[in-house]
């Protein structure tokens, strides 16, 4: 009995003065990341209606697609108080690779989206811009790539975002609220980094026409769900002699999104004239993650979870197949299930 006594005593965590998790940075610090996120999508439902002539596209199919995201990142312009004005990322392995799974379909075929990220291997350099609040995105002297896919790359993906809304000074038991923009840093952390070829399409048969059906997957807008995303500082942890904050993060969002602009610029992009009368997409998330926080380090050191939800879209469209104008409905319904690991290092 004693031994048992002390061991459960050896095994208690005290609270310190300096147990409240705060994100801080010294000048010239780096800091390493690396994510797997792995996306099931099973499709209940998918129907395409073409002229009043109804096609099944896909129902009881299913789609894992597997992304892995390492960075390391150097900070050479930090405030005072220890916030990055300057951070030079560099993108070290970038890659997705995808599992499908369900009945071929003679007249459906899915795009080859796999492989590693254009993106791998370069370097981008993030200033914050004091005048406007915002960050600006450059390719280091050495590296190069689109200058599109700056504006689609996120400045920061150090989980500090975690932090908005808790008070200065947080303890076990503390609870805060989240945006809804959590969800961008832990679904896409960077951003959109996988940058892939437009994949090979054979060319129609005489007298047919090829469509690229809508996707819920390709339309982010985490931003515009609404709901609750509430952070909840559990308890202090000890492991391989650090001391970790453990934070809770319970997610439960929905929302209906008019997507009709965002199936616009995708047409736009792949030179295809298509005019949309609706786009609906309604998504719902729901699930909870764990992150540990490095007090003595001031930052995080792991992240995981997982986050389960559906999806269903609704598009009506038309365009012409060079003899006539054509009518198209789609209708897809989807369950969504994410695994979310990440890790974060000097």
């Amino acid at each position: 009995m004693k031994t048992a006594l002390l061991a459960g005593l050896a095994l208690t965590t005290f609270p310190l003065a300096n147990d409240s998790p705060v994100f801080t940075l010294e000048q010239d610090d780096t800091l390493s990341s690396a994510w797997k996120i792995s996306s099931k999508r099973e499709t209940i439902t998918a129907n395409l209606q073409i002229m009043g002539s109804d096609q099944d596209v896909g129902s009881g199919s299913t789609t894992t697609t597997a992304r892995v995201v390492e960075l390391s990142e150097e900070y050479p312009k930090v405030t005072e108080g220890g916030a990055p004005l300057r951070i030079v990322r560099s993108y070290e392995t970038l890659s997705t690779g995808q599992e499908r799974g369900g009945e071929e379909l003679e007249d459906v075929k899915f795009l080859d989206t796999e492989g590693e990220s254009d993106l791998s291997g370069s370097s981008v350099v993030f200033t914050y811009e004091p005048d406007s609040d915002e960050w600006s995105a450059a390719y280091a002297e050495d590296a190069e790539g689109e200058e599109d896919w700056l504006d689609e790359l996120a400045p920061r993906v150090d989980l500090a975002g975690l932090l908005d809304g808790a008070d200065d000074e947080i303890e076990v038991g503390s609870s805060w609220e989240l945006s809804p923009s959590f969800l961008n840093d832990v679904l896409d952390p960077g951003g959109a980094v996988i940058q892939l070829a437009d994949p090979e399409v054979d060319d129609a048969p005489e007298g047919a026409i090829q469509l690229r059906l809508p996707g819920e997957s390709s339309i982010k807008r985490y931003d515009d769900l609404e709901g609750e995303i509430t952070a909840s500082f559990t308890e202090i942890v000890e492991e391989d002699d650090m001391r970790l904050a453990k934070i809770v993060v319970e997610v439960n969002v929905e929302a209906e999104l008019d997507v009709i602009e965002d199936l616009e610029a995708e047409a736009d992009e792949r030179g295809s004239a298509e005019t949309y009368a609706e786009g609906i997409l309604t998504r719902a998330l729901e699930g909870k993650l764990t992150v540990l926080w490095n007090l003595g380090e001031n930052r995080a050191e792991s992240i995981e979870g997982e986050l389960t939800g559906s999806a269903e879209m609704d598009v009506e469209w038309s365009m012409s197949n060079g003899e006539m104008e054509l009518e198209i409905v789609f209708h897809q319904e989807v369950d969504v299930e994410h695994e979310i690991e990440g890790t974060f290092g000097d």
